[in-house]
Order: C-alpha cells, then structure tokens, then sequence
C-alpha cells in the first residue's frame, strides 16, 4: 500500500503494465492533471515514444502464444541446471520455430519495462512512474545529414555525424528529464542503453559514409569510443539538472569491461547516477554482466528473477536489467524512510554498506552486494546522527552477508541467458 508522501521510483523503459494486480496499487498518480502543456493528462507517467500518457498498450498480448509463459519456465531450469528430457524436447522443437523464436523476443522487450517495475516495486511503499521512452533512429538522422550542404574536411565531418547523432540522443534524454524535474523523481531506474558494439556498427556507418571505405580496427574502437563519449557528454546536463533525483544504471549485459568499452547512460558518473552490475546469486559475477573498477559501483541479484510481465503473468528473467531495479527498490525505500537524503546521500549508504565479495574486488568500486537491510538501517540511523556515523553504526550492527538475497546459488555460470535490454537506438 503506498502513503501519501511515498518516495516514487520511475522506471524509464518499454512501457509499465499499470493494470497488473502486483502494480496497480503502486502506480503512481499525478495530483494535478493538466490538460496543457508539455505532458497534457499525464496519469501514471508519459509515453514518450508517441508522446502520449498511454504508457502500456494491452492490445498488443493478443499478438503473442500462449505457451510463451511455459517456454520462460523451461528457460528458468535451463538456466538452474535441471532440465528434464521432456523438457529437452520441448526447447529443440520451440527453438526451431523461427516464428516462435522471434514472438519470444518480442515479447522480451513487450514485457521488460512490466518486468523491471516489478522488481523495483516489490515489498515497498513507494510508486512507480511509467516513462516509455523513445529511442533516435540513426537511419533517419544519417539521411537527414547527408542532405545538408557543408564545406567541412572529411575528419570534420566525421565528428560532426557522430556529434549530431548524440546531441539528437541527449535531445530525447532532455525530454524525459524534464518530466522527472517537473513531477520530482526521488529515484529513475534505467535497465536501457547502448551497448559498445551496437555503438561501433553506427560509428562504422558513418565512417564508411564518409570515406567510401571500411575503417580498420584502431579507427573502429577510435570511432565508437568518440560517438559513446559524446552521447555521454549530451546527458549531463539534463542528470545535473534533475539534481533530486538519483539515476540507477544497468552496467550492460556485453559481458565487458566498462572502463575500457563504454556504456551509455551507465558510464555517465556522476553524483547523482549508479551504476549496477549483475550477480549469479552471492557467489558470482554474472557471466553476462558488465563490469568496470572505476565506473560500475555496486552489484545486485540478476539471475532467474522472478517478476511481473504483461497480464496476470510472472516469469523469470535474468540481466542487469534485472539487477538495477533490486538496486532502486533499496533507494526509494531509504528515501520513504528519510525524505531529506540527497541523491548522493542515497548513493552513499548503498555503497558503503554492500556485502564485500572477494569476485567483485576490481570488477565494481564499492567491491559488494547491495545488503537492504543494513542499507536501510543506516537510512533509519540517519534521522538522528551523521551520515557517516549511521553507515558506521549499521555496519557494526548488521554483519556481512554470506547468503544470496535473490536468484539461484546453483546456476551453472556457462547456461547463463538474458533478456536484451531495450537501446536507445534502432538502426
């Protein structure tokens, strides 16, 4: 049941299942609905792909087979190791039907943002915002370029494509900030981005649409690590902007090392964003997890966790997508417990009072698990001492962790699969 001064969680993502019986109570409603403006009658959040405030088309469930729900089941005990041979059977014949294998993927990214709200709702009083958010189309953009007229050089021109392509980007991410500002976001949950390889095709078309010639490997990397540190630099504005809100990144499911391949938004970095890599339980870095000593701060459960999905479904998914929104269901709950946190305060207990594993030591910078109950402890020890005698005290308070908060201990790291996370890009 939420309160009247809950603390609201936004899930910035593929759209959010509002009528879902474990989500309905929890949506959050906007106390003054304004018929004008820039987000007219915006309810439970904004549309921003068709720019509307119909964050979830239920219309759509028809276009998927039943049996879609079972598939994800015999996927969970693929994953844990305990496959029957009837089961066996049953993935051979589905994964030979191309049709099939494509409604699966749809239906992955249909029900992600459902999936991920459920996870940052769970066990909590604060509410979910629905933000559907819109992606640039490099096609479009690219055509749009080739028709202006410029007497630039050829390297000019090359980092004016790619610096139009993330100002366009950081154009969208703009939008939706200002919906975040104007309603005070306590939290925003982002299980989206650009992967570097998805940045490296784009870059690579831009530079064979320049040079009429395919860059070698060095102008590859250069050109995917400029147009990724330029879709960076067009986010920062809008997170410094919306300074009351804490932004919790999923780190990438590349399976990469962040500090040496970028990932957008989760490399951003600032005081106000953090960044979330994947767990295999409590005993291991997910195998398709990013990672990064400098750049991915904490690391949560994303293995076979069990969420809500479009409808009256749950099933289970595994990502950091899953990982991040464990991670901002721990931040809206410090904030209902204490309101005058800033977002780096928010930052600060759930980093320092992780559960300290030797396989994340150089993998994430706090070197740990979100721990919930000592992170909430200090947020509870925080009403009447210092910041940093309330981290202090609850980990004194609180030992350290050796069991898994969520997912399976048993998951044999090489069966390992995941839900791709939506892009902000369609090529």
């Amino acid at each position: 049941m939420t309160t009247a001064q809950a603390a609201t969680v936004a899930v910035i993502d593929s759209g959010v299942d509002y009528l879902h019986q474990q989500l309905a109570h929890k949506m959050w409603l906007n106390p003054i609905i304004e018929y004008r403006g820039d987000f007219p009658r915006a309810i439970n959040g904004w549309n921003f792909v068709e720019n509307n405030n119909l964050i979830f088309d239920h219309s759509l469930m028809e276009k998927f087979p039943t049996d879609i729900f079972g598939y994800y089941e015999v996927e969970a005990r693929f994953n844990a190791g305990t496959l029957t041979a009837e089961d066996r059977k049953y993935i051979q014949e589905k994964l030979s039907d191309e049709n099939f294998v494509t409604k699966v993927q749809e239906y992955g990214s249909y029900a992600h943002g459902t999936h991920v709200s459920g996870i940052a709702a769970k066990n909590a009083d604060h509410e979910i915002i629905g933000i559907k958010y819109i992606q640039a189309n490099v096609s479009s953009i690219l055509k749009l370029l080739k028709s202006m007229k410029t007497n630039l050089s050829e390297e000019q021109k090359y980092h004016f494509y790619l610096s139009y392509i993330a100002k366009n980007q950081g154009e969208n991410f703009k939008k939706m900030a200002k919906f975040l500002e104007k309603h005070v976001a306590d939290v925003a949950n982002g299980s989206f981005g650009a992967p570097f390889k998805q940045i490296q095709r784009i870059s690579d078309s831009v530079y064979k649409e320049i040079y009429k010639k395919e860059p070698d490997d060095t102008e590859s990397f250069k050109g995917a690590y400029f147009l990724q540190s330029y879709i960076l630099e067009s986010y920062k504005e809008s997170v410094a902007k919306t300074k009351n809100t804490l932004y919790v990144f999923a780190s990438g499911n590349d399976g990469l090392n962040n500090d040496i391949y970028p990932f957008s938004p989760a490399n951003l970095n600032q005081s106000n964003t953090i960044t979330v890599a994947a767990t295999q339980g409590s005993r291991a870095l997910a195998k398709f997890s990013n990672y990064g000593e400098k750049t991915v701060d904490v690391a949560a459960p994303g293995v076979n966790i069990y969420s809500a999905a479009p409808g009256t479904n749950n099933i289970p998914m595994s990502g950091t997508s899953q990982a991040a929104p464990f991670v901002s269901k721990v931040a809206g709950k410090i904030k209902d417990i204490n309101p005058k946190l800033t977002p780096a305060d928010v930052k600060k207990i759930l980093m320092e009072t992780v559960d300290k594993k030797a396989f994340l030591k150089g993998k994430v910078k706090s070197g740990g698990m979100v721990n919930e109950k000592r992170a909430l402890r200090a947020a509870e020890l925080s009403l009447r001492t210092n910041l940093r005698r309330a981290i202090y005290e609850a980990n004194v308070e609180i030992t350290q962790s050796t069991k898994s908060l969520i997912g399976l201990e048993s998951t044999p790291m090489e069966k390992l699969r995941f839900v791709e996370m939506p892009s902000i890009f369609i090529e």
